[in-house]
């Protein structure tokens, strides 16, 4: 059997707040917007970052309605589940937090997590599902990873101290984690600490 990934669904609130919220953040356009009148009764749209005749192949499609009285929006994801995005350059992840700030959406950034999530900060959508904004992850299309590596290869050739800068960085955060890790085996039938270190993570920037 072949799998192919062709889209994620979520229940929202609000269409026109859900659809808004992608356009002004994650450059997604409107391919399809519908009525499900005869089946479902909801209303839909289909979002999309990728131009024709690819548009269709990967798209994020938003539901707003009640089918039945036990279908309503699910609970936001969150505090670790979210939907991630990819952008050309750390800039344009603080640009964008920068909006998000400005509109008080900004959850956590943005900052250098770790080798493996990046450079990154975290916005809410309007229902408080997680978004992630996120520079020098190896998740994506191919030739838009190489760009980003191959430019940040540049930025550290012109300046050596911030590649000083970023290993400092990934050295905390191994010791952050190495603590955690602890903490966890000993206190791992405590609940509290679940939530104490998960409001440390993801509180409010």
């Amino acid at each position: 059997m072949t799998a192919i990934w062709t889209h994620i669904a979520l229940h929202v609130r609000s269409l026109d707040a859900s659809v808004a919220f992608y356009t002004r953040y994650a450059n997604l356009r409107v391919v399809d917007r519908h009525a499900d009148r005869s089946s479902t009764g909801m209303e839909v749209a289909w979002l999309s970052d990728r131009s024709p005749p690819e548009e269709l192949s990967f798209v994020m499609v938003f539901e707003e309605g009640t089918p039945n009285p036990n279908a309503r929006p699910q609970l936001p994801l969150g505090p670790a589940s979210h939907l991630g995005f990819a952008v050309a350059s750390r800039h344009e992840v603080d640009d964008l937090a920068a909006k998000a700030k400005k509109d008080r959406r900004l959850k956590f950034g943005p900052t250098f997590l770790n080798p493996y999530a990046g450079y990154l900060c975290i916005v809410s959508h309007p229902d408080g599902h997680l978004v992630e904004f996120s520079y020098g992850q190896a998740l994506g299309e191919s030739d838009t990873h190489s760009e980003a590596q191959h430019a940040r290869r540049e930025q550290l050739e012109d300046k050596p101290q911030l590649a000083g800068f970023d290993r400092r960085t990934e050295d905390i955060w191994k010791h952050v984690s190495t603590m955690s890790r602890w903490l966890r085996e000993h206190f791992a039938q405590c609940s509290v600490w679940d939530s104490i270190f998960t409001n440390a993570v993801w509180k409010n920037a």
